[in-house]
Parts: C-alpha cells; sequence; structure tokens
C-alpha cells in the first residue's frame, strides 16, 4: 500500500483499524474517552513509523533496526517535520543500538508502528538452567531469530518475564513472553 495524502474529492479507501485509531484520536484530542481500538499501552510509549526494508516480513514485537529518514529536509521540509518515518532493516548488529520493537507485524516493504521507548511486549529467548528472577536485561543484538536475548546490563530492563516450569528456573532451551521497558 503506497502512504500518500488525499486531496477533498479523491476516492478514499481506509482500513477500519486505521480508520478507528483516526477517530479514537480525536476524542483523545478532544478530551473525550475512546470507545474503538485505543490500547492503553499506547499512552505509555513513544512510537514511529518505519517501512520494512529487511526483506522479510517482521513480526509482532520483533526488534527492528532503524536506518534513515524516508523523507530528507533537503527534499521536503514540510514532509520531513510532519511526521517520523524512517526505513526499517536488520540485522540489528549494524545499526547500534538504535532499533525498536514492531507493534504489529509488518509485510516486507510496508509500514508500521514501532516503539522506541516505553513499554512493550516481547519475545525472549531463554537457555535451560537460566534463573528467571535473574533476567533483568534483554537485547536483540545477539539474537538469532525475532526475539530478545538475556544479557547482563543494556537499555531494555524487563519488566515482567513468563514462568514456564513455576520452579523460578527454565528447563529448556525456549521462548517466552515479556513486558519490557525500552529506553
Amino acid at each position: 500500500m503506497a502512504a500518500k495524502h488525499v486531496k477533498p474529492g479523491d476516492d478514499l479507501t481506509i482500513d477500519a483499524n486505521v480508520y478507528n485509531a483516526a477517530v479514537d484520536a480525536y476524542l483523545l484530542k478532544n478530551g473525550q474517552q475512546p470507545r474503538g481500538s485505543f490500547r492503553p499501552e499506547q499512552e505509555q510509549q513513544t512510537r514511529i513509523v518505519i517501512r520494512n526494508d529487511t526483506g522479510s516480513d517482521v513480526v509482532a514485537y520483533q526488534p527492528i533496526g532503524f536506518g534513515n529518514p524516508l523523507i530528507s529536509p533537503d527534499d521536503d521540509l514540510d514532509g520531513f517535520l510532519d511526521r517520523i518515518i524512517l526505513s526499517g532493516h536488520g540485522p540489528l548488529s549494524s545499526y547500534n543500538y538504535q532499533w525498536g520493537l514492531a507493534q504489529e507485524a509488518i509485510p516486507d516493504g510496508d509500514f508500521g508502528e514501532v516503539a522506541v521507548s516505553g513499554l512493550s511486549y516481547a519475545q525472549v529467548q531463554v537457555k535451560s538452567g537460566m534463573i528467571r528472577s535473574a533476567i533483568k536485561f534483554v537485547d536483540p543484538f545477539t539474537a538469532i531469530g525475532p526475539t530478545l536475548v538475556p544479557v547482563n546490563c543494556g537499555m531494555c530492563r524487563v519488566i515482567w518475564l513468563q514462568e514456564v516450569t513455576g520452579t523460578g528456573q527454565y528447563a529448556v532451551d525456549g521462548t517466552v513472553w515479556a513486558i519490557v521497558n525500552l529506553g
């Protein structure tokens, strides 16, 4: 889907989720309670829009690296200042801590929202023998696949991590759900 502005009188086909989000934003701006697709975690995040230029589909809550703005201030200053839209890239190791977590599935070449700070869901790779309570930070740069891995320190703090065995220790290698704080 090509992203472009419309003019009065143009035919417009809009996804119901996009329309509902616009209505919710209008209601919020005018001091009213949204009734549609609004999700509370959206208030707890800073999000930007990216175009998925990774060469493959991105799954929801997958880390993705950032490239350059799609609109250069040299080419169109008003367009550049209108909304932050970056190129989304991988592998993450080449983007030196410039990454976020996709908040929706983003097919290759399409646009989607990515959290760059605040709370988000994520998937974390764990290894057999890891102690759940010892996992305080996660990082995408050593991960294989669309998940995060535990690290000793970092900019992505674990708020909650899924319990699997009930013992506080992981018995097998696998992936668990988490709530993380980016930033």
